[in-house]
This record gives structure tokens, C-alpha cells and sequence, in this order.
């Protein structure tokens, strides 16, 4: 069978013009070299930075039935895992035939490479690291492993879109991946004596050791200890050293990410928002009642979380005037702040239920929050931008600044209340150029142009404010409450591009519009005419 596997081998290299170079002593772990036809090697550019040896190991099984599968060396297997070359087993299926029925192509690769790696680390720890011949591994296969057809060209084709067009940059990729398996999770283990911040002092060693793993502590310095390779699970047999005065710093990864859900005990306040999970993993012993906590982390802030009822702690940070940030990202924030100020200014609603997607995690209480009321006119704004940016349908990912925020606020009053989003208290205060006194209780249309900048979307949006007149000043302004704001026309426009005619062509056509149904229209004014209250 082996040699009826081999000879096929050679028949179909042969008649892709590739050459098979057997190797004389089987002991490397590959039966064959495949070299690639030069004249189907993909050019990068110049000949100098071409990839023209096109190579790969190949290792041949022949069989009659598909229902068993070889048992392989482990120290054969570790030789296909070190090499840089992509390395293949081709089984040749003949199914009691003379000629091959079906072929499939099991690549050498992630989890071919950690199945190795972590059999070899077992062995090791165990002292049979020189054992690796007396220890096997089964080669499996399953039919997405199967060729399309029992050709060479099949082989050489799927072999190709394994590799790529460019050999060094897989030999590259096998490299970084064999050196990382194995670490993904734990990748060391370190038994330390950690100097107690003076913070720490007094209260249960564990409560530092959980906010440093969380990472609420950024570093400690240690007095000594040792540290040992962990991978795979399996730690190493030997240790090294920690020299006192090594600063420890340890940068988790979330467990999970979802949507959590904060909910007053009389469901009258509700916030979502998608956060990571971070949980204390990696301490070996259980630690003391109180110490554990959940960590749940979005951009700009974090709310740690008892493993039990208690009170919770809210950490965040308002971006500076001047930062760049992501508008939907830091609306997560605001949201949580409006949620944190609303609640507590009830005592009998600090309780707060948390759910992380559909599964509740547990119940928080808030203790007495002072939020300062800069943070919350921060938020407000936020929460009004990112509602604007979604009702005129902006890039989600548009970044901004609070200061250009603060320069738009008008605009984006007007554009909120005429998008129906929140009932809006909006007044403003107009005169008129003409003789004639409008009358108390005449209705009023003020048609303004509305123009904001988030990102590198600038949009012009004509909005009419429609109103009954409340009241004359004595300097001859008239107060109009507005009773509806509506959106008459959005303009999308790029950057440096100008208006397709004159704002007042635009406010002029709304006023012909609104002329029948209001008896003053004044649309000279501007939006600095206007004076906001308690939106």
C-alpha cells in the first residue's frame, strides 16, 4: 500500500510539472519535498523579492479504508510543527482498488500544532522529554478535508490556497503561531511577596491582590519570589528567580463582553450599553468572603461590582474639551451618569438590579452619589448630539470634540426638538421691521437654518418654530413659546462645499408655505435670535 501511495504521488507531480524529492531516511518526519513548477509561482514585483522556492513537506498515507486512522510519532509529528515549510499529510484512499478512489490533505497547522506542543510540554514536566519516539499522536481527517478531485492538480491547487502566493510570509506566520499556542489564556505562574501599599494596610491581603488581577491597581513592587512558565495549563518543572523591588503589573482580558442592563427595583429607570467582563482568574486558592468582585469596562469608564449584595463603585473619566472622541462611544458614558444622577435622588431606588445580556448577575446598591453638575450637563449634551447624529442618519463611527459640541449647542437644540425625540420647553424672542404690531396670541413661524459639524459630516438642516406670541417686552420683542418645531429640509454637504443657492431663497419657500396657516412670518432673523430655556 505505501508504495502504491507513493507512486501515485509521483504521477501527479509529474504531470504538473512539479518534482517530488523523496527523502532517503524516513526519520525527519515527511516521506517527500514538493518544489512548485517557477513558471506558476506568483510574482511579487521585481525578481529579487520574488518567492520562487515554493516548497512544502509531504508526508503520504495509503489506505483501504477510511473507518481507522494512523497512529503518527510524536517526535515526527514535533519535526513537521518546528519546520518553517508547510508541512501536509496527503491520505490516498484506494478502497481495495489499484487506482486512488479519493484523496484528502490534512494540513499541519493551529490545531494540529497545539495538539503536539501541549502532548511534548506534558511529557517533559514528566521527564520523558527524550521519549518523544515511544509516544504517538493519531492523524485524523474528516470530509472538508477531502480533495475535489483525485488529481494533481487538485493537490497542487488546494496546496497553493493553503500557502498562499508568498511562502516567507506563511514560514513567518507558522513561526509566531508556534511560539504563541498554548499562551492564550494563563502563561505564567508567579508565587510572590508583594509589598502592601499603604492604602492596602489593615484590610485582608486578598482585596489587593483581586484589584490588582482586575487591574484597579495598576502595579505593586514585590520583595522577592519566582516566576514559572505556564502553557497550555501545564507549568513548567523549573523557576526563575524575582529579584526584590521588581515592579508586577498585570494586564487582564475580559472573560466575555455583552449588553448590561441596570434596572431601578420599581422599573421606572432602565440604561443598556455594551461592556467587557473582567473577573479575577488565575489566584489558586478561594479567596476571602468580600474580596471578589466583577469588573465591567467601557470606554471612559468602569463599575466594579460586590460578588454579593453591596455597594458598588463607579469610575470614569469625562474627555477634555479639546479630546477627539467617539460620539457613540462616549454616549455609553452619559447614559450611565444621567441613570446614576436620576437614581440617586430617591433613597428607595438606589437598589439596582444588574443583568449582563439576559442573565442577572446580581444587585448593587448605590450609596449617596454626588455627581458633579458640570458631569451632568456633559452628558445631556452627549445624549443630544448622539441623538441628532442618529435621526439624520451620520456615520456611527464620527468622532468629535465637547468644544465643538458646546460651539453647535443652538443648532442642536433646534434639531432635537424638531425631531420629536424628547418634549422640548423651547422659547424664543423675535422682533418685527414693520409698522404694523403683530397681536398677543397670533401665530408665529420662525424658519432658521440649522447647521451643524460632527466628524467630516456637515449638514445643514431648515427648521421651522411655530408658536402662539405669550408676551410683549417693554423694548419691543415679542416671547413666543414654541408649540411645534418641524423640519422643513436637510442639506448633506462636503467638505468646502457652499449651499446650492442662498439660505434665503430656503427660508423664503418655507415662508410661502407657512404663510396660510401663521400670520407672522419672520425668517430674516438668525439663529442668535434666539434664546433657549431648559432644554
Amino acid at each position: 500500500m505505501g508504495e502504491l501511495g507513493e507512486n501515485t504521488l509521483r504521477v501527479w507531480a509529474s504531470q504538473e510539472g512539479a518534482t517530488l524529492n523523496k527523502a532517503n531516511v524516513d526519520r525527519s518526519g515527511w516521506d517527500f519535498i514538493l518544489e512548485f513548477p517557477v513558471d506558476n509561482i506568483d510574482a511579487r514585483s521585481e525578481p529579487d523579492k520574488r518567492d520562487e522556492a515554493y516548497q512544502c513537506l509531504i508526508q503520504v498515507k495509503s489506505t483501504d479504508s477510511l473507518k481507522s486512522f494512523p497512529s503518527i510519532k510524536l517526535s515526527n509529528w514535533k519535526r513537521l510543527v518546528e519546520t518553517p515549510l508547510p508541512a501536509f499529510f496527503v491520505i490516498l484512499h484506494f478502497d481495495g482498488e489499484d487506482t486512488c478512489q479519493s484523496a484528502f490533505l490534512v494540513h499541519v497547522w493551529k490545531s494540529e500544532i497545539a495538539r503536539v506542543l501541549k502532548c511534548a510540554r506534558d511529557l517533559g514536566v514528566k521527564g520523558k522529554g527524550s521519549e518523544l519516539h515511544k509516544h504517538s499522536l493519531r492523524l485524523k481527517w474528516d470530509s472538508g478535508d477531502q480533495l475535489s478531485d483525485v488529481t494533481g492538480y487538485a493537490l497542487l491547487t488546494k496546496i497553493k490556497e493553503i500557502v498562499g502566493p508568498f511562502p516567507s510570509e506563511y514560514s513567518e506566520k507558522k513561526l509566531s503561531l508556534r511560539k504563541s499556542v498554548g499562551y492564550e489564556d494563563i502563561n505564567a505562574q508567579v508565587r510572590a511577596r508583594i509589598i502592601i501599599p499603604p492604602e492596602y494596610r489593615g484590610r485582608h491581603p486578598d482585596e489587593l491582590l483581586v484589584d490588582l488581577i482586575l487591574g484597579l491597581v495598576p502595579e505593586v513592587r514585590l520583595a522577592g519570589g519566582e516566576i514559572q512558565d505556564v502553557r497550555f495549563g501545564i507549568s513548567s518543572k523549573s523557576s526563575k528567580p524575582i529579584d526584590p523591588g521588581v515592579i508586577l503589573k498585570i494586564s487582564g482580558k475580559p472573560v466575555t463582553s455583552g449588553t448590561l442592563r441596570l434596572r431601578n427595583r420599581a422599573r421606572t429607570r432602565e440604561v443598556s450599553l455594551p461592556v467587557e467582563v473582567f473577573l479575577p482568574r488565575g489566584i489558586r486558592y478561594r479567596t476571602a468572603p468580600g474580596a471578589h468582585k466583577v469588573l465591567l469596562r467601557l470606554p471612559y469608564a468602569q463599575l466594579v461590582l460586590p460578588a454579593n449584595k453591596g455597594d458598588w463603585s463607579f469610575h470614569f473619566t469625562i474627555p477634555r474639551e479639546d479630546e477627539t472622541f467617539s460620539l457613540a462611544e462616549v454616549a455609553n458614558l452619559a447614559r450611565v451618569l444621567i441613570f446614576t444622577y436620576d437614581t440617586t435622588g430617591s433613597d428607595e431606588e438606589r437598589t439596582i438590579d444588574v443583568w449582563l445580556d439576559e442573565s442577572k448577575i446580581g444587585v448593587a446598591e448605590f450609596g449617596k452619589v454626588s455627581l458633579p453638575k458640570e458631569s451632568i450637563e456633559w452628558a445631556n449634551l452627549v445624549l443630544l448630539a448622539q441623538q441628532v447624529a442618529v435621526r439624520l442618519s451620520l456615520p456611527s463611527d464620527l468622532r468629535t470634540t465637547f468644544k465643538s459640541l458646546l460651539a453647535q449647542r443652538s443648532a442642536l437644540t433646534v434639531i432635537h426638538a424638531a425631531s420629536g425625540l424628547i418634549p422640548s420647553d423651547l422659547t424664543f424672542t423675535f422682533s418685527v421691521k414693520k409698522k404694523a404690531k403683530p397681536s398677543l396670541g397670533e401665530q408665529v413661524c420662525f424658519p432658521i437654518p440649522a447647521e451643524i459639524e460632527l466628524g467630516n459630516s456637515r449638514t445643514v438642516v431648515f427648521v421651522s418654530l411655530l408658536g402662539t406670541i405669550d408676551k410683549e417686552l417693554e423694548n419691543g420683542e415679542y416671547i413666543v413659546p414654541v408649540k411645534r418645531a418641524l423640519i422643513e429640509r436637510i442639506l448633506r454637504l462636503g467638505p468646502g462645499e457652499s449651499l446650492p443657492k442662498k439660505r434665503e431663497l430656503y427660508l423664503n419657500d418655507i415662508a410661502q408655505v407657512r404663510a396660510a396657516e401663521c400670520g407672522v412670518v419672520c425668517w430674516w432673523g438668525t439663529k442668535d435670535d434666539i434664546r433657549y430655556l431648559g432644554i
